[in-house]
């Protein structure tokens, strides 16, 4: 398929060959005003390995999270994607990087004023697709 104007900020890059983690955390430290909540982390997530974070409430799990996908930056240190340092990038470029993650928010975080379509259909719509083609794929996926 060749990418058009319409879907190719829908379409994911392709993953480069195996070099290097896909995640990386280089003394990463994450404070929201006096509450320092991630203190000198680091860690690797080697490509295609499966990592589960537990602990208990309020340990930094969700913060973790936010900092891998682009959502927070880090107080202190770096986070890598893919080499790359998520803070750095254009908004264009996160979302692309976005694209290749799968998370799901605490809760579900589904708007419980849409209908499951529409929930669906939310990001297509915000990115301005085509609502014949965003009814198609929300059809073919659900």
């Amino acid at each position: 398929m060749t990418p058009t104007p319409d879907n190719a900020t829908l379409s994911a890059p392709e993953p480069p060959a195996d070099q290097g983690p896909l995640v990386e955390f280089q003394h990463v430290h994450v404070q929201f005003g006096p509450q320092a909540v991630l203190r000198d982390i680091q860690f690797t997530i080697p490509r295609r390995q499966t990592l589960v974070i537990i602990g208990e409430s309020g340990c930094g799990k969700t913060v973790t999270l936010k900092l891998i996908v682009g959502l927070l930056r880090p107080t202190s240190g770096r986070v890598l994607f893919d080499g790359k340092s998520l803070a750095d990038l254009p908004d264009r470029d996160l979302t692309q990087q976005r694209l290749r993650i799968g998370y799901l928010f605490q809760g579900a975080a589904l708007f419980d004023s849409l209908n499951v379509f529409d929930n669906v259909a939310f990001g297509l719509r915000a990115n301005r697709v085509a609502e014949s083609e965003i009814t198609a794929k929300v059809r073919e996926r659900l």
